[in-house]
Order: structure tokens, then sequence, then C-alpha cells
């Protein structure tokens, strides 16, 4: 009996464990697919909404590893495209970039695949060979799930810091394209143009 509930604790604290290191995988995931389609949006006003939902839509339907690659190649990217839009329409572009050096990239880069890297493994390596009526199983793969977590939590800590730093950008923005400065520097504009 005592063997029993033994294993059967070993077996519940190791499934909470894959749980917990799922959702954070997940978490990321949703994280790099908001940064990916809010990292610039462009177009007409009368166009934003439309714009924005097919960043989304484009976005969500990207594996994790993808994500990851566009949100480097993107977010620490230098170069920003100027499109032309009519001239007779308003035209917003809200863009969202980090400076860094070129190590600095590669070591995000770098750290992201082994957020990729480690979410594979535990999905399509670490489950299939795991034993839940093993109890030594179940210790050995809630080790290796603890130090899973500890090695991907730093970036999971940098993405929600990322998406909190767009995210007040983006309150400024919309703060000052309803104030009275903005209107009136647009009207300025119209009236010089």
């Amino acid at each position: 009996m005592a063997d029993t509930t033994a294993l059967t604790e070993a077996r519940d604290e190791v499934l909470r464990k894959i749980g917990r290191n799922l959702v954070n995988f997940q978490r990321m995931e949703t994280m790099l697919k908001f940064l990916n389609a809010n990292q610039r949006i462009s177009g007409t006003v009368s166009d934003l909404a439309e714009i924005s939902a097919r960043a989304k839509k484009q976005a969500s339907k990207m594996p994790m590893g993808h994500l990851a690659e566009e949100f480097v190649r993107s977010v620490y990217s230098s170069q920003e495209t100027a499109e032309q839009y009519d001239s007779d329409k308003a035209s917003v572009t809200f863009s969202f970039r980090i400076e860094a050096d070129a190590a600095l990239v590669a070591e995000r880069k770098k750290a992201l695949r082994a957020v990729v890297r480690e979410r594979n493994k535990l999905v399509h390596q670490w489950l299939s060979e795991f034993d839940p009526n093993s109890r030594e199983s179940c210790q050995e793969f809630g080790a290796a799930l603890d130090e899973q977590n500890a090695g991907v939590l730093p970036e999971f800590e940098i993405l929600r810091a990322i998406i909190r730093r767009l995210r007040e950008s983006q309150r400024e923005v919309m703060r000052f394209l309803m104030s009275e400065d903005f209107l009136a520097e647009l009207t300025k504009g119209t009236a010089d143009g």
C-alpha cells in the first residue's frame, strides 16, 4: 500500500510539473504571437483595424520556432521600410524596435532557439519516454522538468518585460492620437498642404 501511495504522489507531482512547463511554453508562444502581430502596424487610419486583424491571424498560424525567428529578425532590426499611402487619407505607422549590438541579438536568438528546443524536447521526446508507473521515472522526470523550467524562466520574464514596454508605448501613442496637440498638428498639416 505504501508503494502505491508513493507512486501516486510521485506521479501526481510529475504531472503537475509537466502541466506547469507546458503552460509556460504555451504562454511564451502566445507572447511571441502578440509581439510579432504588434511589432509593426502601418496603414491608413480607416484600414488599421483590418491590418491589425490580418497580422494577428498570420501570427496565430506560425509555429513557435518561426515565431521566435521572426521576432528576433524584426524587433532587433534597425531597418525600417517606409510605405507610401494615398495622400488624401491619413495614415499611421507604429513600429516597435529594440536597439542592440550584434552580440546581444545573437544571444537573444540563441536563447529563444533554446526555448523552442526545450519545448520540443518535452513534447516530442520526454513525454513518450516517461513511465508513469515507475516511481523512479517520475522522480527523474520531475527533476528534469524543474531544471528545464528554471532554464526557460529568464526568457519568459524577458518576453513579459518586452510586452509590458510595448503596451506602454501603444498607450502613449493612443493618448497622443487622442490629444488636442495631435489634432492641432493634424489641422496645421492640412492647412499648410
